[in-house]
């Protein structure tokens, strides 16, 4: 009976005890039988265990949903990551391109022989048909592409099927159309398409048609049905370009080998003279190792009949994406690992406030004889179940997750988009996790049942909190909100740490997600700091023969154009110091039109050359220093002038900002004497109507001018740019729940004061706002530490990456943004505290309590 005479803890504690002390007389007098000793023992831990789950079960579940959250988020990146890696070498692998090209100028019975060594697995032709989808010419209308055998886009350059079916071999009447033909004709499965071709005549000169313009369609016509939507990996574009430009996101029609066979004989000729068929696709049986043993045998069969191109373009182009989809993910194992250590971060920090807020309780059990080990037991027992079924619900998140993956690039070329489960990372994942968090729980446990409180070191901090508040000239109810989130008693009771790091983290994040995304659209939005320091490139860069000839004349008569200068490139790269830099020779006609320099000055003389920051480096080269330029069996001695900032510009311009050289045309062409000029960067006049003088060039040169295309790192990064935002939003939300958390658990052990408040005459809105204020302090603390934080980090993290790929931007600050975060946040934690506000109004006096 003395025990229902306690309060409500203190009368679990004693009926506790009573079980325990009750199993351990039964014990006694049994002797030597020691298992009604230990099965008392384990009742009265379980009984303990049922009380602490049942008083506190919306604090565990708030913090499991944490785990859920975040732990599901981290293991969605982690395998996203894998999925994303993965996603071109699969696509790649479900293709099947060509590990070689043949150009045959041999007999047919010769060409038989070549296709017939051992290292050849499959050899198909596809030959570029010259028609055309538009009556107005073949440079405005898609590229066709006849399959000349059963195995072409079958069992060889397989493309994705996206909708509709592959077309059959037998049927002349089928076509299959890439997404760019669809999207710029208005095409979907089921429509008609009217192809022009040209005559044999046409066709032989448009095989040299360099800057010429499009001439009408004088051959048969020919009407096919699109059956399906393709997808090849060259279609897969790192930086996609929407302009009509001949070279650049090519539309295309893919026709059957009946259709191959019909066209050859409308045009009058035998199918294999058709132009095309002299190029030959071959797959070999062990990959790019077959390549010397066959060129060897083809070569003595063949002789000059025959030229052998390893490799395809196909692959090539996934080469470049695959750079793209790495970027993406390692981005989002950063992304996963931040999300892990902030999750974990919280977690720890509101299990450590869960289980401070029993000592009191393990004290009196102390007290009353229970062992430490039985106390550690009980406060083990609530976060194993956080662990074990937080982790078990973040693998369900994240395979719910899963379709949101891969992203960017990788994810069109993801073979099968949707749900997917990866057990070796998700296993891994929840093992990981588990060990993790009941590791660092264990640490907090048993400090929690070893140490005891300080009650003087405890009211000398209630007397410093209360010091400073008093001077801040605030009204009681803040004056006391205020002092319970910063006074250091209220740790047991009324915890404000875990809420403070989670404010702050997530302040941290969203500064650094500010600072981050602000500097990249500069970078973004900036042409020269790509070193784009000119308007537009004219030209095509896959034009064998030297144009300057016919382009220069246009460009010196074009009112607009106020400098343009001809860009060379070598067929080989050569070396500098040892080194292989790639050099492009530069022909200034008018104006200053070289590369950014960054340092020193453009080069005037054969003999000069300018370097990019990292080449120098590579070299241990700097401005004023000799260098040894070795092009094949010539040698030139070579002075640096300056350090140039690259162009990078999608695929016409690729690489880093910081490699690559350039000198004069003449110069180059003392390494090369052959390097042809096929490019011309053209600067307008300042002030020009730019529309009218882009119309001017397009009337001179057709579809080969082309405007400002972003580089490849900057795009890729582009496409990873709201992870930081996602991870930004993750951790407000970690911040919104565990404010929640912290909130609620202060309302239900302040119960008695909020109750003594209303006796002495508390008003409910001035015991709301006690809350209230309670949440501004603890939100400001964390603003104040996590937005200056996060600025220095994102700017940090910038420098970094802007030194990865080369650029020279510096970081840039959104003041804007960061002047956002102080008001959004309060607003988010009223919101949040409305609920405790609430409650805590809603406390009746001390004699309508009941304990």
């Amino acid at each position: 009976m003395a025990c229902a005479a306690k309060g409500a803890t203190e009368g679990v504690i004693c009926a506790t005890w009573c079980c325990w002390h009750t199993h351990r007389s039964e014990a006694g007098r049994l002797g030597p039988h020691r298992r009604a000793w230990s099965n008392g023992r384990v009742a009265a831990v379980w009984l303990r265990v049922k009380s602490e789950f049942r008083t506190s079960w919306r604090a565990v579940a708030l913090i499991l949903l944490l785990v859920v959250v975040g732990g599901g988020v981290a293991l969605a990146a982690v395998a996203g990551a894998r999925r994303t890696q993965t996603a071109m070498p699969r696509f790649l692998a479900y293709n099947r391109p060509e590990d070689a090209m043949l150009f045959f100028n041999a007999s047919p019975p010769v060409v038989a022989r070549v296709l017939a060594q051992p290292q050849v697995a499959q050899a198909m032709r596809l030959p570029y048909l010259y028609m055309s989808a538009d009556r107005s010419g073949l440079a405005d209308s898609a590229a066709v592409f006849g399959a000349a055998d059963d195995v072409a886009l079958r069992a060889v350059e397989r493309p994705m099927v996206l909708s509709g079916r592959a077309a059959r071999p037998e049927r002349s009447s089928e076509a299959m159309i890439n997404e760019v033909e669809a999207r710029r004709a208005h095409l979907k499965v089921g429509s008609r398409i009217t192809l022009y071709a040209y005559s044999m005549k046409q066709a032989l000169a448009a095989g040299n048609g360099g800057f010429g313009r499009p001439t009408r369609p004088q051959g048969p016509q020919f009407q096919v049905q699109v059956v399906s939507i393709v997808r090849e990996p060259s279609d897969i574009a790192v930086v996609p370009v929407h302009q009509n430009v001949a070279y650049e996101g090519s539309a295309t029609i893919y026709v059957t080998p009946a259709f191959a066979h019909r066209f050859a004989t409308a045009l009058g000729v035998p199918f294999a003279q058709m132009p095309g068929n002299e190029i030959v696709r071959v797959q070999f049986r062990h990959g790019a190792s077959d390549v010397p043993a066959f060129t060897s045998e083809a070569t003595a069969i063949a002789g000059g009949g025959v030229q052998i191109l390893a490799s395809s373009d196909i692959r090539q182009s996934a080469a470049a994406d695959q750079r793209g989809t790495s970027v993406e993910a390692v981005a989002l194992l950063i992304f996963a690992a931040l999300a892990a250590a902030a999750t974990i971060l919280v977690v720890i920090l509101n299990v450590a406030r869960l289980l401070r807020a029993e000592s009191p309780e393990h004290l009196r059990l102390s007290v009353l004889g229970m062992t430490r080990g039985q106390r550690f037991a009980v406060a083990l027992a609530r976060p194993l179940v956080i662990a074990v079924g937080g982790s078990a619900g973040a693998v369900f998140v994240a395979v719910v997750l899963s379709p949101l993956t891969p992203i960017g690039l990788a994810r069109q070329a993801e073979l099968d988009p949707g749900l997917a489960l990866n057990v070796a990372i998700l296993s891994v994942g929840f093992v990981a996790l588990v060990v993790v968090l009941i590791a660092c729980t264990l640490v907090v446990a048993a400090r929690v049942t070893a140490t005891e409180a300080k009650p003087e070191r405890a009211a000398r901090g209630r007397s410093d909190t209360g010091a400073i508040v008093d001077r801040l000239g605030l009204n009681p109810a803040a004056r006391l909100g205020v002092g319970s989130a910063w006074s250091r008693t209220s740790a047991p009771t009324t915890p404000r740490r875990a809420a403070v790091v989670a404010i702050a983290l997530a302040a941290a994040a969203v500064a650094a997600a500010v600072t981050f995304s602000t500097s990249l659209d500069h970078l973004s939005a900036s042409p020269h700091q790509q070193g784009w320091n000119f308007d537009v490139v004219v030209g095509n860069p896959h034009t064998q023969g030297d144009q300057e000839a016919h382009a220069m004349p246009l460009l010196a008569r074009d009112p607009y154009v106020a400098g343009y200068a001809g860009l060379a490139a070598p067929a080989e790269t050569p070396t500098i110091d040892g080194k292989s830099i790639g050099l492009v020779g530069i022909d200034v006609r008018k104006g200053s039109t070289g590369p950014t320099i960054l340092d020193g000055r453009d080069p005037s003389a054969p003999d000069e050359i300018v370097l990019g920051r990292r080449s120098l480096h590579a070299i241990h080269k700097q401005v004023g220093d000799e260098v040894e330029v070795v092009a094949g069996p010539k040698r030139l001695s070579m002075r640096i002038t300056g350090v140039m900032l690259n162009v990078s510009a999608g695929d016409v311009f690729t690489g880093r900002f910081d490699e690559g050289g350039a000198t004069t045309l003449a110069g180059l062409r003392r390494l090369e004497p052959d390097s042809p000029v096929v490019l011309f960067a053209v600067r307008y006049v300042p002030g020009v109507d730019r529309r009218a003088a882009l119309a001017r060039l397009q009337h001179d040169f057709g579809s080969l001018v082309l405007q400002h295309v972003a580089a490849q790192d900057v795009e890729n990064l582009v496409r990873v740019a709201i992870l930081p935002a996602l991870l930004a939003a993750l951790l407000a939300l970690l911040a919104v729940v565990t404010l929640a958390h912290t909130l609620l658990a202060s309302v239900r052990r302040r119960r008695d004061e909020f109750a003594t408040l209303r006796a002495i005459g508390f008003l409910r809105r001035q015991r709301a706002s006690t809350v209230m204020w309670q949440t501004w302090a603890l939100t400001l603390a964390g603003v104040v530490i996590g937005v200056p934080a996060g600025v220095l980090i994102g700017r940090w993290l910038w420098r970094v990456v802007a030194s990865r790929i080369g650029s020279v931007q510096p970081p840039a600050v959104g003041l804007g943004a960061l002047a956002l975060v102080v008001p959004i946040a309060a607003l988010v934690a009223t919101a949040v505290a409305l609920v405790p506000a609430r409650m805590a109004a809603r406390v009746g006096p001390p004699a309508s309590r009941r304990d």
